[in-house]
Protein backbone atom coordinates (compact mmCIF):
# COMPACT_ATOMS: atom_id res chain seq x y z
CA UNK A 1 0.00 0.00 0.00
CA UNK A 2 1.27 3.71 -0.67
CA UNK A 3 3.17 4.82 2.53
CA UNK A 4 1.71 8.46 1.72
CA UNK A 5 -0.94 10.55 -0.99
CA UNK A 6 0.76 12.54 -3.21
CA UNK A 7 -1.19 14.31 -6.38
CA UNK A 8 1.63 16.10 -7.57
CA UNK A 9 4.16 14.24 -7.55
CA UNK A 10 5.45 10.31 -7.47
CA UNK A 11 5.25 7.60 -4.82
CA UNK A 12 7.63 4.93 -4.51
CA UNK A 13 7.52 2.21 -1.65
CA UNK A 14 9.78 -0.82 -1.12
CA UNK A 15 7.93 -3.88 -1.75
CA UNK A 16 9.96 -6.78 -2.12
CA UNK A 17 13.69 -8.51 -2.75
CA UNK A 18 15.19 -5.64 -5.73
CA UNK A 19 11.93 -4.53 -6.17
CA UNK A 20 9.80 -0.95 -5.47
CA UNK A 21 6.23 -0.11 -6.35
CA UNK A 22 4.96 3.05 -7.76
CA UNK A 23 2.05 5.80 -8.33
CA UNK A 24 2.27 8.49 -10.69
CA UNK A 25 0.20 11.58 -10.34
CA UNK A 26 -1.16 11.17 -13.52
CA UNK A 27 -2.40 7.86 -12.65
CA UNK A 28 -2.92 7.71 -8.55
CA UNK A 29 -4.68 4.36 -8.30
CA UNK A 30 -2.90 2.61 -10.93
CA UNK A 31 0.50 0.78 -9.11
CA UNK A 32 3.64 -0.43 -11.39
CA UNK A 33 6.35 -2.44 -10.16
CA UNK A 34 9.80 -2.64 -11.34
CA UNK A 35 12.27 -5.15 -10.27
CA UNK A 36 16.54 -4.34 -11.11
CA UNK A 37 17.71 -6.21 -11.61
CA UNK A 38 16.11 -9.65 -11.29
CA UNK A 39 19.08 -11.65 -12.66
CA UNK A 40 22.13 -10.54 -14.31
CA UNK A 41 23.81 -13.14 -16.71
CA UNK A 42 25.60 -13.59 -20.00
CA UNK A 43 26.48 -16.17 -22.44
CA UNK A 44 28.08 -18.36 -20.26
CA UNK A 45 26.33 -18.46 -16.42
CA UNK A 46 24.45 -16.21 -14.08
CA UNK A 47 26.18 -13.42 -12.70
CA UNK A 48 23.12 -12.24 -9.77
CA UNK A 49 21.09 -15.36 -10.31
CA UNK A 50 17.65 -15.09 -9.63
CA UNK A 51 16.46 -15.21 -5.55
CA UNK A 52 19.63 -13.06 -4.53
CA UNK A 53 20.00 -11.26 -1.14
CA UNK A 54 19.69 -7.58 -2.05
CA UNK A 55 19.35 -4.55 0.42
CA UNK A 56 16.38 -2.79 0.19
CA UNK A 57 16.34 0.75 -2.23
CA UNK A 58 17.03 4.12 -0.85
CA UNK A 59 14.22 6.11 -1.80
CA UNK A 60 14.21 10.24 -2.09
CA UNK A 61 11.43 11.95 -3.55
CA UNK A 62 12.12 11.06 -7.53
CA UNK A 63 15.33 8.31 -7.03
CA UNK A 64 15.37 4.72 -5.91
CA UNK A 65 18.92 3.58 -5.86
CA UNK A 66 20.58 0.46 -4.57
CA UNK A 67 24.01 -1.07 -4.17
CA UNK A 68 25.47 -4.66 -4.40
CA UNK A 69 28.51 -6.02 -4.39
CA UNK A 70 29.54 -9.95 -4.79
CA UNK A 71 33.07 -10.38 -4.36
CA UNK A 72 34.52 -12.46 -7.09
CA UNK A 73 31.83 -11.68 -9.11
CA UNK A 74 30.45 -8.33 -9.04
CA UNK A 75 29.47 -4.79 -8.04
CA UNK A 76 26.86 -2.70 -9.12
CA UNK A 77 24.65 0.06 -8.34
CA UNK A 78 21.12 0.50 -9.61
CA UNK A 79 18.87 3.30 -9.53
CA UNK A 80 15.46 4.22 -11.27
CA UNK A 81 14.70 8.12 -11.99
CA UNK A 82 11.37 9.55 -12.47
CA UNK A 83 11.14 12.68 -14.70
CA UNK A 84 7.53 12.85 -14.66
CA UNK A 85 6.01 10.30 -16.92
CA UNK A 86 9.54 9.07 -18.33
CA UNK A 87 11.56 7.05 -16.13
CA UNK A 88 15.14 5.78 -16.55
CA UNK A 89 16.02 2.39 -14.67
CA UNK A 90 20.13 1.78 -15.51
CA UNK A 91 22.44 -0.32 -13.74
CA UNK A 92 25.99 0.13 -13.45
CA UNK A 93 28.32 -3.18 -13.39
CA UNK A 94 31.86 -3.45 -12.53
CA UNK A 95 32.92 -7.18 -13.73
CA UNK A 96 34.67 -8.30 -10.30
CA UNK A 97 35.42 -12.39 -11.88
CA UNK A 98 38.54 -13.18 -13.64
CA UNK A 99 36.43 -14.03 -16.43
CA UNK A 100 35.24 -11.67 -19.89
CA UNK A 101 31.62 -11.31 -19.67
CA UNK A 102 29.86 -12.53 -22.85
CA UNK A 103 26.59 -10.55 -24.00
CA UNK A 104 25.69 -9.73 -20.61
CA UNK A 105 22.35 -8.57 -20.32
CA UNK A 106 20.19 -7.67 -17.43
CA UNK A 107 16.66 -8.91 -16.52
CA UNK A 108 14.84 -5.68 -15.66
CA UNK A 109 11.21 -6.18 -15.09
CA UNK A 110 8.31 -3.38 -15.72
CA UNK A 111 4.93 -5.25 -13.95
CA UNK A 112 1.84 -3.83 -14.35
CA UNK A 113 -0.05 -7.07 -13.10
CA UNK A 114 -0.95 -4.70 -10.32
CA UNK A 115 -2.75 -2.00 -12.43
CA UNK A 116 -6.53 -2.52 -12.77
CA UNK A 117 -6.06 -0.64 -16.11
CA UNK A 118 -3.34 -2.12 -17.88
CA UNK A 119 -3.08 -5.83 -16.18
CA UNK A 120 -3.42 -8.18 -19.34
CA UNK A 121 -3.29 -11.83 -18.77
CA UNK A 122 -4.53 -12.78 -22.16
CA UNK A 123 -1.17 -10.53 -23.60
CA UNK A 124 -3.88 -9.15 -25.90
CA UNK A 125 -2.76 -5.89 -25.40
CA UNK A 126 1.00 -6.32 -25.44
CA UNK A 127 2.89 -5.54 -28.17
CA UNK A 128 6.16 -5.96 -30.39
CA UNK A 129 7.00 -3.95 -33.32
CA UNK A 130 7.23 -6.16 -36.33
CA UNK A 131 7.62 -6.29 -39.72
CA UNK A 132 4.09 -5.46 -40.29
CA UNK A 133 3.39 -3.05 -37.75
CA UNK A 134 2.97 -3.50 -33.91
CA UNK A 135 1.30 -7.02 -32.87
CA UNK A 136 -0.17 -8.13 -29.82
CA UNK A 137 2.03 -11.06 -27.70
CA UNK A 138 -0.72 -13.34 -28.43
CA UNK A 139 -0.72 -12.55 -31.81
CA UNK A 140 2.70 -13.31 -32.85
CA UNK A 141 2.70 -16.75 -30.77
CA UNK A 142 -0.81 -17.86 -32.36
CA UNK A 143 0.12 -21.48 -33.44
CA UNK A 144 2.72 -22.09 -31.45
CA UNK A 145 3.01 -24.54 -28.50
CA UNK A 146 3.18 -22.70 -25.96
CA UNK A 147 2.99 -24.52 -22.57
CA UNK A 148 3.81 -21.74 -19.87
CA UNK A 149 2.88 -18.06 -19.55
CA UNK A 150 5.89 -16.76 -20.21
CA UNK A 151 7.19 -15.54 -24.20
CA UNK A 152 10.82 -15.01 -25.39
CA UNK A 153 11.26 -12.67 -28.68
CA UNK A 154 14.74 -12.22 -30.37
CA UNK A 155 15.87 -8.52 -31.72
CA UNK A 156 16.11 -9.01 -35.32
CA UNK A 157 20.21 -9.11 -36.56
CA UNK A 158 20.51 -9.63 -32.08
CA UNK A 159 21.84 -12.19 -30.09
CA UNK A 160 20.73 -16.10 -31.01
CA UNK A 161 18.45 -17.08 -28.13
CA UNK A 162 20.44 -20.21 -27.24
CA UNK A 163 23.75 -18.68 -27.07
CA UNK A 164 22.26 -16.92 -23.87
CA UNK A 165 22.20 -18.53 -20.39
CA UNK A 166 19.13 -16.82 -18.99
CA UNK A 167 17.14 -17.39 -21.99
CA UNK A 168 18.07 -21.55 -22.24
CA UNK A 169 17.09 -21.41 -18.65
CA UNK A 170 14.01 -19.87 -19.40
CA UNK A 171 11.08 -22.39 -20.30
CA UNK A 172 9.18 -20.23 -22.54
CA UNK A 173 7.61 -20.11 -25.86
CA UNK A 174 9.85 -18.37 -28.36
CA UNK A 175 8.05 -15.40 -30.49
CA UNK A 176 9.49 -14.89 -34.14
CA UNK A 177 12.09 -11.85 -34.06
CA UNK A 178 10.43 -7.86 -32.89
CA UNK A 179 12.32 -5.22 -34.96
CA UNK A 180 13.12 -2.84 -32.16
CA UNK A 181 14.25 -3.42 -27.83
CA UNK A 182 10.76 -1.98 -27.18
CA UNK A 183 7.65 -4.05 -26.04
CA UNK A 184 4.49 -1.78 -24.87
CA UNK A 185 0.96 -2.48 -22.95
CA UNK A 186 -2.12 -0.39 -24.21
CA UNK A 187 -4.72 0.11 -20.95
CA UNK A 188 -7.50 -1.47 -20.98
CA UNK A 189 -9.33 1.80 -22.38
CA UNK A 190 -6.65 1.96 -24.55
CA UNK A 191 -6.24 5.80 -23.47
CA UNK A 192 -2.65 4.95 -22.10
CA UNK A 193 0.43 2.94 -23.31
CA UNK A 194 3.28 1.57 -20.75
CA UNK A 195 6.29 0.41 -22.39
CA UNK A 196 9.52 -0.33 -21.83
CA UNK A 197 12.84 -0.25 -23.86
CA UNK A 198 16.68 0.25 -24.52
CA UNK A 199 18.81 0.87 -27.23
CA UNK A 200 20.72 -2.33 -27.53
CA UNK A 201 18.66 -5.23 -26.16
CA UNK A 202 19.22 -9.06 -26.21
CA UNK A 203 15.57 -10.15 -26.18
CA UNK A 204 12.40 -9.19 -25.02
CA UNK A 205 10.33 -10.87 -22.39
CA UNK A 206 6.32 -11.29 -21.26
CA UNK A 207 5.21 -13.18 -18.40
CA UNK A 208 1.16 -12.90 -18.79
CA UNK A 209 0.53 -14.05 -15.41
CA UNK A 210 2.04 -10.68 -14.10
CA UNK A 211 1.45 -8.72 -17.23
CA UNK A 212 5.23 -7.85 -17.00
CA UNK A 213 7.43 -6.67 -19.86
CA UNK A 214 10.96 -6.55 -20.39
CA UNK A 215 13.66 -5.33 -22.61
CA UNK A 216 16.95 -6.64 -21.70
CA UNK A 217 19.67 -4.10 -22.13
CA UNK A 218 23.11 -5.91 -23.41
CA UNK A 219 26.66 -5.30 -23.98
CA UNK A 220 28.74 -7.67 -26.19
CA UNK A 221 31.94 -7.95 -23.69
CA UNK A 222 33.24 -6.85 -20.19
CA UNK A 223 36.69 -7.43 -19.02
CA UNK A 224 37.67 -8.30 -15.55
CA UNK A 225 38.16 -4.86 -14.14
CA UNK A 226 35.91 -2.92 -16.46
CA UNK A 227 32.83 -1.41 -15.66
CA UNK A 228 29.65 -0.35 -18.08
CA UNK A 229 26.33 1.42 -17.55
CA UNK A 230 23.07 -0.25 -19.04
CA UNK A 231 19.97 1.65 -19.08
CA UNK A 232 16.24 0.64 -19.79
CA UNK A 233 13.78 3.48 -20.64
CA UNK A 234 10.26 3.40 -19.03
CA UNK A 235 7.47 5.63 -20.26
CA UNK A 236 3.34 5.87 -19.26
CA UNK A 237 2.09 8.09 -21.68
CA UNK A 238 -1.61 9.03 -22.90
CA UNK A 239 -2.07 7.17 -26.05
CA UNK A 240 -2.07 9.51 -29.27
CA UNK A 241 -2.67 6.75 -32.09
CA UNK A 242 -5.51 6.53 -33.93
Amino acid sequence: MKTAQARDRVVINNVARQTISFWLPQLPMQEFRIAIPELVSDAHAAILPWGFSSPQFEISDHVAGLSIKVPGAIQMQAEVSFRMEQIEAKIRATNLSSRKWEVANIFTCFNCGHSSLFRDPEAVRTYVATENGWKSVADVTTGLECSTPYTLVPITGGPELNDLWACRELKACRAPGACSGEMRIASVDGQWIARISTLHSAYLFNNRDLSCLHAAPCIEQLDPGASSELMNEIVIVRNTTD
